[in-house]
């Protein structure tokens, strides 16, 4: 449970590394999923990051066979 003011609840969240993130994300969905007195939509979820994608460019020759 977050034991933090309502209105700082973003900025928890949002604060320090992307791996305490991901856990303080998850962690409050744990507490909502597992609280009988939370009213909740089924359209959210956990919170899995993706590594980001490799990123590709085109060659001089490409760009300018494009153009």
């Amino acid at each position: 449970m977050l034991e933090i003011d309502p209105d700082g609840v973003v900025d928890h969240l949002r604060a320090g590394e992307l791996s305490d993130q991901v856990d303080r994300i998850n962690g409050a969905i744990d507490g909502i999923e597992n609280h009988d007195e939370v009213d909740r939509r089924d359209t959210y979820g956990r919170i899995t990051f993706r590594h980001v994608a490799y990123r590709y460019y085109f060659t001089e020759a490409v760009a300018a066979y494009l153009h």
